[in-house]
């Protein structure tokens, strides 16, 4: 048995890993993937130039200029003034507050606002490949 990690060859980013027969392990890549004999974890790890690299923290391009807000519209939390582009942003609202899940949204202008008028603790995802996802949690009172 052998330990494998298909990649995207083109981005790097790793698409699924897992264990094979020997004779098994070429035919796991399809059309634009690649191959290797290795265990990699696809949160914190990527192949750049066929090389496994460590995946790089969002945090050092953009960070939360506060966690905490108040809760009246106006007050906001923002998110980086250099955010790669295109970073996906998801925002989970709190628990029983009667919002639904807010879609993904797509920011291309570097910079992310977060304000509302329910209290309560909201998560928010930001993903920007070959960046490790980063969640942070923003508390409305």
């Amino acid at each position: 048995m052998k330990y494998f990690t298909v990649y995207n060859t083109t981005t790097g980013e790793i698409l699924r890993t897992g264990q094979v027969p020997d004779d098994m392990l070429t035919i796991q890549a399809q059309t634009g993937e690649t191959v290797v004999e290795a265990i990699a974890n696809p949160a914190t790890e990527y192949y750049s130039a066929g090389v496994k690299t460590a995946r790089p923290l969002l945090t050092t391009v953009a960070t939360w200029d506060v966690t905490s807000i108040i809760a009246n519209g106006t007050f906001k939390a923002t998110l980086g003034a250099t955010l790669p582009n295109p970073t996906t942003v998801s925002v989970k609202p709190p628990a029983n507050s009667g919002i639904a899940a807010i879609a993904d949204q797509t920011v291309t202008d570097g910079t992310f606002t977060l304000a509302t008028t329910v209290a309560g603790a909201y998560v928010v995802t930001a993903k920007a490949f070959p960046y490790q996802d980063y969640t942070v949690t923003i508390n409305a009172t």
